[in-house]
């Protein structure tokens, strides 16, 4: 079989690990080169997307995308993983008025600092949390910057809570659950979590495979996506042809060398393609683009784009 290059995007259903799913992929593809982009808890399903050969090059890419979850969770409830699969430590049958979550909830939003769950997959010292947890030890983290775009109440069963969030990467749902259970002077848990949107991916992109299916090489690719067109949620600048060596030899990249350019800030991650299209580096702007017009109007020939990965052929790196 012919390599495989790409990102897949997968429905990941609960139960299995996100590193379940790149071991199936392993097997069916026969390659050990798959990563993903963010890791989904057993007991939580939905959008888990996948890196393929050199897809794996890009995933870094697209970890800083906002996500969007829905959550269900208990009021009253504690475990010490803070979701439903952990040891359960308090439970007690507590009811608010939704007038009183939803204040809590819209409080919530904007900047916030959470402090990751004990068992989580974040390392320290290059160990990850939850085998220190296993060995009995408690590593305190420092809290993390994280955000909260969105949150809104869905439905009220009893004491279970089903909301809709839109938050910053890196943050983590469990965690969540149990602040908004704090801000209520009470304890909470996280006892449902479909992640429905993974930056430019939703859940009716991806492939659905149970947990016990076998997948096949073929239906994989009728999802994989181009490395290129995975980026395209990103602004681009056009090399001219005489220039293209250049470029794939690592130099920085001179105004002079680039025809056409989109919108974008100092520092905006940009993908850099040929003029017909082809995918050849991906790197970061020196300057904004309005500032290029002002180099161009002075005709000065300054390095704008220093590029920080080459890709040698469409989607090849």
């Amino acid at each position: 079989m012919a390599s495989i290059n790409g990102i897949l995007p997968l429905y990941k259903p609960v139960g299995p690990t996100s590193h379940d799913m790149v071991s199936m992929l392993r097997k069916t593809l026969k390659t050990r080169k798959i990563g993903h982009s963010g890791t989904l808890d057993p007991f939580a399903e939905g959008v888990l997307v996948m890196g393929i050969g050199k897809g794996t090059r890009i995933l870094e890419y697209l970890k800083d995308d906002r996500k969007e979850y829905i959550m269900t969770f208990r009021l009253g409830l504690l475990t010490d993983t803070y979701d439903v699969q952990g040891q359960i430590i308090s439970d007690e049958p507590v009811i608010f008025p939704e007038d009183r979550i939803n204040q809590v909830l819209k409080s919530m939003l904007g900047h916030q600092k959470q402090v990751p769950p004990m068992y989580s997959a974040k390392k320290h010292k290059g160990k990850k949390l939850y085998e220190y947890a296993r060995e009995g030890k408690i590593i305190k983290m420092p809290p993390r910057d994280i955000e909260i775009h969105a949150m809104d109440m869905i439905k009220i069963t009893g004491r279970d809570i089903t909301i809709q969030a839109t938050v910053s990467p890196g943050t983590y749902m469990r965690s969540l659950a149990f602040d908004i259970g704090t801000k209520l002077n009470t304890n909470a848990c996280a006892v449902a979590l479909t992640r429905t949107i993974n930056g430019p991916f939703k859940s009716d992109d991806c492939l659905r495979v149970d947990s016990q299916d076998k997948l096949d090489p073929e239906t994989c690719t009728k999802y994989l996506i181009d490395i290129g067109k995975a980026l395209s949620g990103f602004s681009s600048i056009t090399i001219k042809h005489p220039f293209i060596k250049n470029v794939m030899n690592g130099n920085p990249i001179r105004l002079e060398w680039i025809g056409d350019f989109g919108a974008f800030q100092k520092n905006d991650l940009l993908r850099i393609v040929s003029e017909t299209g082809q995918l050849i580096a991906i790197g970061y702007s020196q300057r904004n683009a309005s500032f290029f017009k002002t180099l161009e109007a002075h005709k000065r020939n300054e390095i704008v784009v220093k590029a920080k990965k080459v890709f040698r052929e469409e989607g090849e790196a």
